[in-house]
Order: structure tokens, then C-alpha cells, then sequence
């Protein structure tokens, strides 16, 4: 398993010191999955160096906690090729997460943890 990046870790480390979330499944290589105590389900990428891309349900508080920090926010759906079913168009790993695998999501790339912790508090 690829060890995650020192931002990845500290991310983590934010999101577990919060009593507002709980892990919602153990981490894969690449991904891990939380949800916020009201209901929310989340995820983010924890292997990249210089940005970690969070995977948040496509809900107006989380728009406005991007835009607040000055984020890039894109709104995905899954793609499947037509040529190619097995194709997914977005991170692999999010198709294991019932809550999130076919849901539109914001994709948000951060930089610090403390940007992590903004868009995660949009779900509380």
C-alpha cells in the first residue's frame, strides 16, 4: 500500500481529532471515507504531495465554504464509457462507497489542513 503524503496525514489527523466525524470505513491505499455527524458522507485522497482533492456531497454549504477559501470546485458524475463499461471517470476507489459512488459530488483540491477542516465543518 502507498504510504500517504505528509499533507494526506495531516488532513487525517485534523478530520480524526474532530468529534464532529467519524470514520465511516477503514482507509484504502488511496482514499479515506467519513462521515459528519448529522448524516454526510466524504471522502478525500490522501497520497498526493502538493494537494489532496476532497470528494463532498454537492450541497450549497459546501459550495460557500469553497468559495469563502478561495477554492476551485468542480461538480462530477461518474462517466462510463460507453466503449469501455469498467471505465468510471473519476478516483476507482470511490465506486466501493454506496453513499458516494453514483452521487454527484464536488471535487475541491486543498492545500492545508486547515481547508480540509473548513469543507468538512460545511457538512455539520
Amino acid at each position: 500500500m502507498r504510504a500517504p503524503s505528509a499533507l494526506g496525514s495531516a488532513i487525517e489527523a485534523a478530520i480524526d481529532r474532530d468529534p464532529r466525524f467519524q470514520r465511516h470505513r477503514d482507509p484504502v491505499q488511496y482514499l479515506c471515507c467519513y462521515r459528519a455527524a448529522v448524516k454526510h458522507v466524504f471522502a478525500f485522497e490522501r497520497v498526493t504531495q502538493s494537494q489532496i482533492t476532497l470528494w463532498l456531497p454537492e450541497i450549497e454549504a459546501v459550495r460557500t465554504a469553497a468559495d469563502a477559501e478561495g477554492l476551485m470546485i468542480e461538480s462530477t458524475t461518474p462517466r462510463p464509457d460507453p466503449a469501455d463499461p469498467a471505465r468510471y471517470g473519476r478516483i476507482s476507489s470511490l465506486k466501493s462507497i454506496p453513499e458516494l459512488c453514483d452521487a454527484v459530488l464536488y471535487r475541491i483540491p486543498v492545500v492545508s489542513a486547515a481547508q480540509a477542516l473548513a469543507l468538512a465543518e460545511a457538512l455539520t
